[in-house]
C-alpha cells in the first residue's frame, strides 16, 4: 500500500534567451480582396484603393525574416502533487515579460497594412 501523498509548493524564475533562426517568407495570391467593415454603421468598404482597400491580382511578396536575439524575464509558481515515486502532477502559473524586441527593423510590424495605396512594399 502506498504512503500518504505529499504536496509541495514551488517557485522558479530566471532569464530566457530567444535565438532566432534565419528564414525567408514568400507569399502570393491570384486574387486578393481587401475591405473594411464598420459595424456601427453596417457598412463594408471594398473599393477605396487610395486607402488600401480593393482588389489585387497576381500579388506576391518575398522577404527575409530578420530577427535578433531576444530576452525575457520568466517566473513560475504553483503546487506539485506526488502521484508515485517517479511522477508528480503540478498546477501553476507561468509568466513571461519581454525585455527586448526581436525585430531588427523596429519600425516594421509583423502584420502590415499600407494606408495610402494597394501598391508598394509593405515593410
Amino acid at each position: 500500500m502506498a504512503g500518504p501523498t505529499k504536496t509541495s509548493w514551488y517557485i522558479s524564475g530566471g532569464i530566457q534567451v530567444f535565438v532566432p533562426i534565419a528564414s525567408k517568407s514568400k507569399v502570393s495570391s491570384d486574387n486578393l480582396r481587401l475591405s473594411a467593415y464598420y459595424p456601427d454603421m453596417n457598412i463594408e468598404i471594398d473599393d477605396f484603393p487610395e486607402h488600401g482597400m480593393g482588389q489585387l491580382q497576381n500579388w506576391s511578396y518575398e522577404t527575409d525574416n530578420l530577427l535578433k536575439i531576444g530576452t525575457a524575464l520568466i517566473a513560475e509558481t504553483g503546487i506539485a502533487f506526488d502521484i508515485s515515486d517517479r511522477f508528480k502532477l503540478y498546477s501553476g502559473i507561468y509568466a513571461v515579460y519581454g525585455l527586448s524586441d526581436m525585430r531588427k527593423n523596429e519600425k516594421s510590424s509583423l502584420v502590415s497594412y499600407h494606408t495610402t495605396s494597394l501598391e508598394g512594399k509593405t515593410q
